[in-house]
């Protein structure tokens, strides 16, 4: 199969950390788009059973929140209100200077509004690939580490709220840019809904790949995302699939396995129940403290023989 394998360096986060910790840093959580297309594991469709990453419109979307000093209107919790929409654009023409010189930047995303003044949860999206390698992680994020004080000099934000929520949001977003540089199925939508995608082989499979259907029947993906199968007589089959994607071997190796696990539980069990029946050969007479000595019983526990004495005791001791 030809397959397009992203060269994907891995960053550790304490380079990353060292690199901007003397600057003032900022929120984001990390999500990625990466678009695809369709396919099934024995073809029933013209969609092929895997397809490469769409490097040209994938995108990491990093989140911030902030805070502005203005009413908070009750409408801007219901997105399909004019008011909802209106305020979008606007704070979207507000955020984007901010972040238009960030390394990869394509866009704001506002994507929620919170009372309190007016809080605002929104993303920046980055392309994910610039000439086909992986964003670079350290330079992005010297570069959203930068945007503190632009966002310090926006006309009537929270500057309380910014100072106090910065470095840690930053810090989180460091971490996910990390994960998305070590593998980019870390994030979400790298292939579209057909398709799921395989760290492995660092392509999208389809989700029929491995999804069994009967003879009779082949699979697809419904309209919400889900592989099932369709009978070609018609009738509903629609159970018969499994999406488990095991094959026989996986299914004889994990047999293999419960199997040698029930071997030596009950192996255990035999040696206990063993170890509990075997009699045992010593053992301790308590008497009144002025009866005290040691007794050694030799080839026949009849004779017993005075091996030591010592000053009135408690128990006298005989061993087997």
């Amino acid at each position: 199969m030809n397959t397009t394998t992203p060269d994907i360096t891995t960053t550790p986060m304490s380079t990353i950390r060292s690199t901007v910790s003397s600057k003032d840093t900022t929120p984001t959580t990390l999500q990625s788009a990466i678009a695809a297309v369709p396919s099934t594991k024995e073809p029933t469709t013209s969609q092929p059973n895997y397809t490469s990453f769409d490097k040209e419109n994938s995108r990491v979307a990093v989140v911030f929140t902030i805070k502005f000093n203005k009413d908070f209107n009750p409408s801007l919790v219901s997105p399909e209100t004019t008011i909802y929409m209106d305020t979008v654009r606007h704070y979207t023409a507000v955020l984007t200077p901010v972040y238009k010189d960030v390394l990869n930047f394509d866009k704001i995303v506002i994507t929620n509004f919170w009372p309190g003044s007016i809080g605002i949860d929104y993303q920046v999206h980055l392309k994910a690939f610039s000439h086909q390698q992986p964003v670079d992680v350290i330079k992005v994020s010297q570069q959203l580490a930068d945007t503190k004080q632009r966002l310090l000099d926006l006309d009537n934000v929270d500057k309380t709220y910014v100072n106090s929520t910065f470095n840690q949001n930053l810090d989180d977003s460091l971490h996910v840019l990390e994960e998305f540089s070590r593998d980019v199925c870390r994030s979400k939508h790298i292939c579209n809904d057909t398709y799921v995608c395989n760290s492995t082989s660092q392509v999208c499979d389809h989700k029929c790949f491995n999804f069994r259907c009967p003879v009779n029947a082949e699979c697809y993906v419904t309209d919400q995302h889900i592989p099932q199968c369709r009978c070609s007589d018609g009738a509903d089959c629609s159970s018969a699939g499994s999406t488990s994607g095991l094959t026989t071997t996986h299914i004889v190796a994990v047999g293999a396995g419960v199997g040698g696990a029930v071997v030596v539980i009950i192996v255990i069990i035999a040696l206990i129940v063993c170890l509990k029946r075997r009699p045992s050969h010593n053992f301790t007479v308590h008497t009144p403290r002025d009866q005290r000595s040691h007794y050694s019983l030799k080839t026949r526990p009849e004779v017993v023989m005075m091996t030591s004495y010592q000053r009135p005791s408690s128990e006298i001791i005989y061993k087997l």
